[in-house]
Order: structure tokens, then sequence, then C-alpha cells
């Protein structure tokens, strides 16, 4: 599975389970309370996802390719996405794969391709960015949700010295899968914002770049 792949290779996040003793309170906890995301609380996300929506083990993905990674770019806050390269070897051909995960505004408008439902790949050009925005985008913005754009691109050589800058490892990129997130609110913003309120402080907030 592509997109298990690449969430599983482009991440450093990881799933552990919360040890409840009492198994009636064990029992009773919804699914999510019992585990704890040791990381980025979005790839804990993305992870998850592969664990119970694909049904595939993002730890053993994780570790098989871990030996073939050859250049990384780890998140960072100014360019907003990710990305991470391997060595690819499938039917006696070796390739390099780039995988890139990051905020839609950016990662969209690098692709030019896009892979679809049934496996074939076409051109992606602004007419069908702009679709995509509108019905996509948009309404997870709609619902409180941020997104996120994954693409990938193989390679037939390693692009070495090229691709010590990371624009030019994330050049015409395939678009896989766009998914909506939803931050919860931390358990002290109501109080806090109970307290404002109290005090006779209007609470406008705007996070966020959507």
């Amino acid at each position: 599975n592509l997109l298990a792949q690449s969430i599983s290779v482009n991440s450093t996040a990881f799933i552990s389970e919360n040890k409840e003793e009492d198994e009636k309170k064990k029992k009773e906890q919804k699914f999510a309370q019992r585990l704890k995301i040791n990381g980025n609380p979005t790839e804990g996300a993305l992870i998850l996802m592969v664990k119970e929506i694909l049904q595939m083990d993002y730890w053993k993905i994780r570790n098989d390719f871990k030996p073939y990674v050859v250049k990384s770019f780890p998140f960072s806050s100014q360019v907003k996405r990710m990305t991470t390269i391997i060595k690819m070897k499938e039917s006696a051909k070796e390739f390099y794969r780039v995988h890139c995960k990051g905020a839609s505004e950016i990662v969209l408008g690098m692709c030019t391709k896009m892979f679809n439902d049934d496996g074939t790949i076409t051109t992606l050009d602004n007419e069908k960015k702009d679709w995509i925005n509108k019905n996509v985008i948009n309404p997870f913005a709609e619902l409180g949700q941020r997104t996120l754009t994954i693409a990938y691109r193989d390679h037939d050589q390693f692009n070495g010295e090229e691709w010590e800058v990371q624009e030019n490892a994330e050049k015409d990129l395939i678009l896989l899968a766009i998914v909506g997130i939803e931050d919860p609110l931390r358990d002290d913003v109501k109080n806090s914002v109970l307290q404002c309120q109290k005090s006779g402080i209007i609470v406008r907030m705007v996070t966020g770049d959507n």
C-alpha cells in the first residue's frame, strides 16, 4: 500500500498503549483514549490511520525501509513539510522514491500529477487543483479541520548533489492523498476562555494557516 508506506516512512511518531490496571475502566475507555501518541500529534493521527483504517503495521513498514533511507528533510515551520527519500527495489529494478507530506497550500502546489483510485497517474493542472481546493480542502476547513497533502515521486537514479537542496528533490510530485485532521482543544482551554469572559474580555481565536 503506497499510502501506508508514505506515512510510515516519512514520520517519526509512534503509538503506545496506556496501561490501565482497572479492567472495567479499560473496557469503558474509547479506543483512542487507550493510546498514547509519542512525538508529533499530527503524525500520530496519520499512523493511527495506517494502523486502524488501512489495517497495516506502520512500525514494521518503517523498520523494513529504515536501512534504505538515503536522504531526509525533517519538518520545520518554515517550509511546512517533511520529505524522506528511500531506495526501492521491485522486480529486480532499483529506483529511488521521494515521500513528502505537509501543508496543503504548499505541497499541492508542488504536484504536477495525481494518483487515481484505479492506480493510473494523470496530469494535475491548475484547473484540477482549483477543483480540489473547492471540493476537498475547503469543505475540510469548514468542518474546522486542517488538511495535509501526501505526495511522492519515483526517480531512476539518486541525484546526490542536486538533492542536497530540498526543493530540488520535491519537483513534479504526484498527489497521493489529502487528509483532514481535527485538533482537539487542550483540557485547560475552556476554563481559560471562561475566566476571560467573566472578566469582560471577549475572546476571538484564529489558529492555523487556513
